[in-house]
């Protein structure tokens, strides 16, 4: 369908046409690109719209996480040529999710929709590799893909830093593919890109001031997210304050999120 050629840049395929054509005609499909309070911004064919649940959609909701999150494909209503109501949420093929904060019992959909889980550390500290490792498991748990990504490479100016600090992250790696990057001198960052060929989407996800948004500014080719450096006490600032979901040139995607600080997964009784 040529009207959906953008659309096929960022994931849609001819399964979503078969799940859209199940619908009502009128609908068109989109993505969640952003979330915001009770409504959504979503990338269409005929470009963004603003758009918000119908009372259907949110009274047949049994959860939070039935309500459109990012990263997820729609189907809409469009109303006139800036706003829309959200029909339904096409089918999620993987995602990941934790408990909302404060609370045990309701889940929270982080990304939907992902192929790829970039879990990001940073050279500059010493790697955590507990939270490394619930990164792992987050990322399986969700169906996707993990690779490991060691950022800030050009920061250990001791090779046998470096050394100790890769036996130390493939110790408990698993085989998970592992890619040295530096937002400095672009080292990694086309590996990177080997793992979205296919128009896939990708998450990063890491503590706050680890490099993630140097790394999505590096893959867009400019300055898309704001970059702050690492507190004097080794704790990052956060920078990316939203979940969105970002179109790169040539194909592909990647959806940034906050720095997730108290990770506790859905499901995760501990």
């Amino acid at each position: 369908m040529s009207t959906l050629v953008h659309l096929h840049d960022i994931g849609w395929d001819e399964d979503r046409d078969r799940e859209l054509a199940s619908l009502p005609r009128h609908l068109i499909p989109g993505r969640v690109v952003a979330e915001h309070r009770g409504a959504s911004t979503i990338l269409t064919s005929k470009g963004e719209l603003w758009a918000e649940p119908t009372g259907r959609l949110r009274h047949e909701a049994k959860s939070r996480a039935d309500l459109p999150s990012i990263g997820d494909w729609v189907a809409l209503d469009e109303r006139d040529h800036a706003q829309a109501s959200i029909h339904s949420v096409l089918p999620r093929r993987a995602h990941f999710s934790r408990n909302i904060a404060g609370k045990a019992t309701d889940e929270q959909v982080l990304a939907a929709n992902v192929d790829v889980s970039f879990l990001v550390a940073s050279l500059e500290l010493d790697v955590n590799l507990r939270r490394l490792e619930r990164y792992l498991t987050l990322a399986w748990s969700g169906g996707t893909d993990p690779v490991i990504v060691l950022a800030k490479s050009d920061l250990t100016g001791d090779p046998e830093d470096l050394v100790y600090e890769l036996q130390r992250v493939e110790s408990i790696a698993l085989g998970v593919p592992l890619v040295l990057t530096s937002s400095i001198t672009g080292a990694g960052v086309d590996d990177l890109r080997d793992h979205l060929v296919g128009n896939r989407t990708g998450v990063f996800l890491g503590s706050s001031g680890v490099g993630k948004s140097s790394l999505i500014n590096t893959l867009l080719g400019r300055n898309s997210q704001e970059v702050r450096s690492v507190r004097a006490d080794g704790k990052g600032r956060h920078t990316t304050t939203l979940r969105e979901l970002i179109p790169l040139p040539g194909g592909g995607a990647m959806i940034d999120t906050p720095g997730l600080r108290g990770l506790k997964l859905w499901g995760d009784g501990e």
